[in-house]
């Protein structure tokens, strides 16, 4: 298991930042590296709960190691999140659209007042690979692929998770 862990802070007050992240991301696919487009599949309200499930298209260049399980076409994942508004929080887990049953990445996010017009965003997460159940993989040879399939999948997104903090306040800068 390999920890997602990253701050950001940004010139906006939390509540904009909140409802940014929330409701717009689709608009910010330029601002965020290596993502293509972002599509709002599912969106649910019950109270001060949202459910939303966004589809992320990226494009990055796959490792020679991990060619053989993940083709350019498969560099989508869905973000299935759970928005606590009173918290202002988000507990999210992807679903990558390769070897979905032996990666696991999830976390959850707080956007935290600093004041004066300031805010935080707390990004907390787990990426676990599991090498044993890759089909056709041999477990001696799993415990050199895992680690290049783990680097990659980090690569691919824990800069998104960071960047899209960046990008969202790049997004509200230009707008205002």
């Amino acid at each position: 298991m390999t920890e997602i862990r990253a701050d950001a802070d940004l010139a906006h007050p939390r509540q904009l930042i909140y409802e940014t992240y929330r409701d717009r991301l689709p608009e910010m696919t330029s601002y965020l590296p290596n993502v293509d487009e972002i599509n709002v599949l599912e969106s649910r309200r019950e109270g001060e709960i949202l459910h939303l499930v966004n589809e992320w298209v990226a494009r990055a260049e796959i490792p020679k190691v991990a060619r053989a399980f993940i083709k350019p076409e498969m560099l989508r994942w869905k973000d299935i999140a759970t928005w606590h508004d009173d918290e202002h929080a988000v507990d999210w887990h992807f679903e990558m659209a390769f070897m979905r049953e032996q990666v696991d990445v999830r976390g959850r996010n707080r956007f935290v007042e600093l004041g004066e017009g300031r805010s935080r965003v707390e990004i907390r997460g787990t990426l676990t690979i599991d090498g044993n159940r890759i089909p056709g993989l041999p477990k001696l040879l799993g415990r050199k692929v895992v680690p290049q399939i783990e680097k990659f999948v980090i690569a691919l997104v824990k800069p998104n998770l960071i960047k899209t903090a960046d990008g969202v306040g790049r997004f509200l800068d230009d707008e205002g």
